[in-house]
């Protein structure tokens, strides 16, 4: 779990996990922390079992790669400013994504089903990767402010994007 006992609500800290250690392919990770914090992944590969993320709580990625090997389910928000997402099975996202920068999901199945937002600004490329994504939620895609869209969200290798009967795509150009 993470506690962050030295205070820096960063995830490459050993200290600020329970076991002063960081979380490893196997461990299940728990971010409980409430209170609106953020725990912020900056850099290098960090590989899991699995990530709970308990409504109140957030996680960003601003840089490395976090690779989720077991079905996860976040409650909180999560928000990729750079940095990779790899889905070894299925990710559930029940309250909301942000998307600010540059940076590839890729793998397993995306689940969204609260409000994710795809937005930057100006010339972000966003890569989904051979994933399948089910949206039953709200999606919004917003290409960036000028004249020309420079916003980029590219689907590849073999990606597919459904979106389900609830589902809302909210495509905007803003100037």
């Amino acid at each position: 779990c993470f506690d962050n006992d030295n205070g820096n609500f960063l995830w490459t800290d050993p200290m600020n996990w329970d076991t002063d250690e960081l979380p490893t392919a196997g461990d299940v990770v728990v971010i409980d922390l409430g209170g609106g914090i953020t725990v912020d992944l900056t850099s290098g590969t960090q590989s899991i079992g699995s990530l709970t993320l308990p409504t109140g709580n957030n996680l960003k990625l601003s840089g490395g790669t976090l690779d989720i090997a077991n079905a996860s389910t976040l409650d909180g928000t999560l928000t990729v400013n750079s940095g990779d997402l790899v889905i070894g099975t299925s990710l559930t996202v029940n309250n909301t994504l942000n998307w600010t920068r540059d940076g590839t999901i890729s793998g397993g199945i995306l689940n969204l089903l609260g409000t994710t937002s795809v937005f930057g600004d100006s010339f972000n490329q966003r890569d989904l990767n051979n994933v399948t994504v089910n949206n039953s939620g709200t999606f919004n895609f917003n290409t960036g402010g000028g004249a020309t869209p420079n916003d980029f969200l590219r689907l590849n290798n073999g990606t597919i994007f459904n979106n389900l009967s609830t589902g809302v795509f909210d495509y905007q150009t803003i100037s």
